[in-house]
């Protein structure tokens, strides 16, 4: 996760623990009202520690003040309105400084669990981050935005994909494993291929696609100069046009 991200969700749990709306965080954090609403869903992990922390911070305000409150109340010269201060001291005090953390039972399993989870995601999005970075630079193109890398990772977390790369990270040993079929059943098909390629893919660069040119010289293209890895995704109008027309053709 990046430290921009990590600031802009500390900012937004810390408006969400004292009640503003999802509209006045998206205007402070120049962010869309759609993106900030999905934080906690899609970043749970860093944005549950975030919360509590904030959570607690505007209970200790809270608490600090209605304290000075009660404490002058006790000093009052009514001897009725001294006596219920000290009656209510004496029965919420001890809830209210262990509230405050003045205790010493161990660390929250569950909490120091999510931390863990935190720290190893962060160290995972980094790495992949630096991964496509690395294959952009290759490819002549800047590096991911913030925006992006969040983007990508999302992608990557869907429906548990996150937990699936060890299965996934296969089909590179496979891709060479099995490429001479590959390679056959790709040159010798014998029905019309047509090929669309977002030509800003950092992965399958143009030289995959001269290789696949290579097998099928007569296979018609469209270079889509402007797309990526995820075409279907960036523009799926475009794709699904292009889609109708090979098909059609």
């Amino acid at each position: 996760m990046s430290r921009n991200l990590q600031s802009l969700l500390a900012v937004a749990a810390e408006m969400r623990a004292v009640g503003h709306p999802w509209e006045v965080i998206a205007d402070q954090v120049r962010r869309k009202t759609r993106t900030c609403q999905q934080w906690p869903r899609r970043y749970c992990v860093a944005w549950q520690p975030l919360y509590r922390t904030a959570q607690q911070k505007r209970f200790d305000e809270i608490s600090n003040e209605a304290a000075s409150h009660l404490q002058a109340l006790m000093r009052s010269k009514e001897d009725k309105t001294r006596i219920k201060a000290s009656e209510v001291w004496m029965r919420c005090g001890a809830a209210t400084w262990v509230a405050r953390g003045i205790d010493t039972t161990p660390p929250d399993p569950e909490l120091e669990e999510a931390r863990a989870r935190l720290a190893a995601e962060k160290e995972d999005r980094d790495r992949v981050r630096r991964s496509i970075d690395a294959g952009r630079r290759q490819a002549g193109l800047p590096p991911l935005t913030d925006e992006e890398a969040d983007d990508v990772w999302a992608l990557i977390c869907a429906g548990g994909g996150r937990t699936l790369s060890h299965r996934t990270i296969r089909y590179m040993e496979e891709r060479f494993r099995h490429s001479v079929r590959w390679h056959g059943a790709l040159r010798d098909w014998p029905k019309p291929l047509s090929l669309a390629w977002g030509m800003r893919d950092p992965v399958a660069t143009e030289n995959v696609l001269n290789a696949v040119l290579e097998l099928r010289p007569h296979a018609p293209v469209t270079r889509l100069a402007d797309l990526g890895h995820y075409p279907q995704i960036e523009d799926p109008v475009r794709v699904a046009s292009e889609l109708q027309r090979a098909l059609s053709g």
